[in-house]
């Protein structure tokens, strides 16, 4: 259902500055990640690509992974045991987390990354492979491997993921404003956390400058999107607030919402790489790819449409209680 126009500022403000910073990036994107190359950050480096997961001293993305295995416990409990109780009361801001996770982390990620193909900087500067702009494809395809395309920056939008915790402090409107401070607090922690990541994985030769910029401004759309107009969490606290339970929502609707992101994001990426074998004039069969994305596409769009109308239909419930009146139920 519409939101209301002044609703749509923040995302609004967030889609024009990363189209500002994208375009602007995109003139020095080679010439800067050359200089960053030759820098020298061994610490930093160290610690940033790391991970006791490879069998490596604790890393800083082991943190990220820790942190949303605390989060997957807490939905679990949450799942457990719905109402009024600790954990229920904590279902939706967790929910959010782990769902923002797998999209902006792992479904668009991977997706752009077999898609487009682009070569990353080592290969083009030290081999010579051809230089191609995050925007274009470039000269890796997803038959000569998953694991090639440079844009955008897995490890960056892995570190990313730490956003989630500022807009659990800071957009809730139960909170207090010492609480949605700390919010804020957390946002420039990310942010520059994020950034530490993106710099040492160019610093490496192993990411374009936007690669890292991409990650961190796509990560961030897809959450706004995902608290305020998808999942709806304020809503959702606002409602528990006022009834002392939340509305009959779908069991697990949050996972189920994440299979459908998932199949779509799989369908987008099989027709963008069945469309690209036509145009390499290689590996003509992969053209069989579209019809069956298309498919993909549609039948998440589909399900995904569903299970939200339901969802949102019974959060706007809240909004023609007498008892709520003038109470800002809606996102």
């Amino acid at each position: 259902m519409p939101l209301k126009p002044n609703r749509h500022w923040g995302l609004m403000t967030l889609m024009t500055v990363a189209a500002v910073a994208m375009s602007a990036a995109t003139w020095v994107d080679k010439d800067w990640t050359v200089k960053l190359g030759q820098a020298q950050w061994p610490l930093v480096e160290a610690l940033m690509n790391r991970s006791v997961f490879e069998g490596e001293s604790l890393g800083a993305n082991d943190l990220v992974i820790l942190f949303l295995l605390a989060v997957a416990f807490v939905y679990y409990r949450g799942y457990r045991t719905p109402g009024p109780t600790k954990w229920g009361a904590r279902r939706a801001q967790s929910g959010f987390i782990l769902v923002s996770a797998l999209v902006s982390a792992v479904y668009v990620v991977h997706g752009l990354k077999w898609a487009l193909g682009r070569a990353r900087p080592d290969l083009v500067i030290e081999k010579g492979i051809a230089f191609s702009h995050w925007f274009a494809y470039g000269p890796h395809f997803i038959t000569d491997g998953i694991y090639y395309g440079s844009f955008p920056s897995g490890h960056t939008a892995q570190m990313f993921i730490l956003m989630t915790g500022a807009y659990v402090l800071f957009g809730d409107p139960l909170y207090s404003w010492k609480v949605r401070w700390l919010g804020g607090l957390w946002a420039v922690v990310a942010v520059i956390a994020s950034l530490a990541m993106g710099l040492t994985r160019c610093i490496s030769l192993s990411h374009w400058l936007t690669d890292i910029m991409g990650s961190v401004l796509m990560g961030w759309i897809i959450m706004h999107l995902l608290y305020y107009h998808i999942l709806r969490v304020p809503a959702q606290r606002q409602y528990m607030a006022d009834h002392g339970a939340m509305p009959k929502l779908p069991d697990a609707w949050e996972v189920f919402l994440s299979i459908y992101l998932f199949v779509g994001t799989l369908g987008a990426a099989m027709i963008a790489i069945g469309a690209r074998s036509l145009t390499l004039h290689k590996s003509a069969w992969l053209l069989l790819l579209v019809p069956g994305g298309a498919g993909f596409l549609w039948l998440a769009w589909k399900q995904a449409a569903a299970l939200l109308r339901k969802v949102w239909h019974n959060l706007e419930d809240a909004g023609s209680d007498p008892a709520l009146r003038g109470s800002d139920a809606r996102p």
